[in-house]
């Protein structure tokens, strides 16, 4: 069954790609929201709606070349788990004390800060941040710094300004959610530790896609360097819902609970949202196929990319960078893929960054790849850079991808 026609610009979230076709019916290839685990070919029937109720494998045909999906084992048949059973659930896969899952990552951080901080405490904020940190963080009660990202050397020095006696917070991403570069987690870690600090790692690009079982980027730390508390998004592990979490230790957690008594339990979602995250968190857990495959394809776009003279910022997430010398170029580049089918994200500011460091940075494209692209998508993805890049004059009209080819 074919998909229902859509406009080119509104892309339906979660979809690698065929799924989404234009007024003519043409395949589109999102690049532009986070299906790294290629869930949307193997989401519960719940979840279907009209314009998509059969299963993505009937929807739109597998490419001629190019390797097969991961497969996935099915969850076993089985009762929905009630909302404390999947908040256990996904504790267990976190190897944390609990978690708490809210409607919304802003909604985690607020009743987190609530349940934590006092009038006399410091939040040390890393920027760029993103945008329910950085609200949360505007709300809390306590004073609020900004440090630039990466920044040791001011990080240690606001640390150690701090009085006697004050708690200090240490809120940072494990991988900005702009540009997919991870940051100095260890180091952060340690100087957290040396000035008894704590420290809040958002893992929203990390659960469900990095490190030993997709644990997230905390669990590539020793022991001695573990993160205090976790909180952002589920929606890496717990499907498309735009769900909020913490997790950490337990007294902490309580206390959450505390604060968010009308948030959490059965009347914050329906039956049928618990058993979609049920299902993508059994797929989460059982994905180590899929988180192989999504970085491979990153490796290799990334390299191909770079092959053809492209600047792509530093990293190996599935979400990348791809650098262009300003504004204006980022969004006709947007524009120019778009019009042959492939949807990807301009970047052109960073919103909410505090300091007055220059870490905007030139404009960039952001790609998101998944384990449902096959290669042959990929390298007609990079055919279409390379021919939009060399339109705009952001590439050389003869470059290296072509010697090499």
């Amino acid at each position: 069954m074919e998909a229902r026609a859509c406009s080119l610009t509104v892309p339906i979230p979660g979809s690698a790609h065929a799924s989404v076709s234009s007024s003519m019916g043409a395949p589109v290839l999102n690049l532009a929201d986070p299906d790294y685990l290629g869930r949307a070919d193997t989401q519960p029937e719940s979840l279907h709606s009209d314009n998509s109720s059969a299963p993505a494998a009937d929807r739109h045909s597998a490419p001629s070349a190019g390797p097969s999906r991961p497969s996935v084992p099915a969850p076993p048949e089985c009762d929905p788990p009630t909302f404390r059973e999947l908040e256990g659930e996904f504790a267990a896969f976190l190897r944390s004390d609990e978690a708490v899952i809210l409607p919304s990552p802003f909604e985690a951080a607020l009743v987190l800060f609530t349940a934590l901080l006092a009038p006399d405490d410091l939040v040390i904020l890393t920027d760029p941040c993103p945008a329910p940190l950085h609200a949360a963080a505007e709300l809390a009660p306590a004073d609020v710094v900004h440090v630039p990202r990466g920044d040791l050397e001011a990080l240690a020095s606001t640390l150690s300004a701090g009085h006697p006696g004050r708690l200090r917070l240490l809120v940072t991403e494990a991988v900005s959610s702009l540009d997919g570069v991870p940051l100095p987690l260890a180091e952060m870690a340690g100087l957290a530790r040396h000035h008894e600090a704590l420290l809040l790692l958002d893992d929203t690009e990390g659960v469900g896609v990095l490190g030993p079982g997709g644990r997230g980027s905390a669990a590539s730390l020793g022991s001695g360097e573990s993160p205090f508390l976790l909180t952002g998004s589920a929606s890496g592990a717990l499907g498309p819902a735009k769900w909020g979490f913490v997790a950490g230790d337990r007294e902490v957690m309580e206390a959450v609970r505390f604060h968010a008594a009308s948030l959490t339990g059965p009347s914050a979602c329906t039956q049928d949202a618990l058993s979609a995250a049920a299902h993508y968190l059994h797929l989460a857990v059982r994905g180590d196929a899929a988180r192989t495959q999504v970085l491979e394809s990153a490796a290799y776009f990334r390299t191909r990319l770079e092959t053809a003279a492209f600047s792509v910022r530093s990293g190996s997430h599935p979400l990348l960078a791809v650098e262009l010398p300003d504004e204006a170029s980022a969004h006709k580049m947007a524009a120019a893929l778009l019009a042959d089918r492939i949807v990807v994200r301009p970047v052109t500011s960073i919103l909410g960054a505090k300091t007055n460091s220059n870490s905007s940075g030139p404009s960039f494209l952001r790609v998101k790849l998944s384990a449902a692209h096959y290669t042959t998508e990929l390298d007609g993805a990079v055919v279409s850079f390379i021919q939009a890049g060399r339109r705009l004059g952001v590439l050389p009209t003869f470059c290296m991808y072509q010697r090499k080819r």
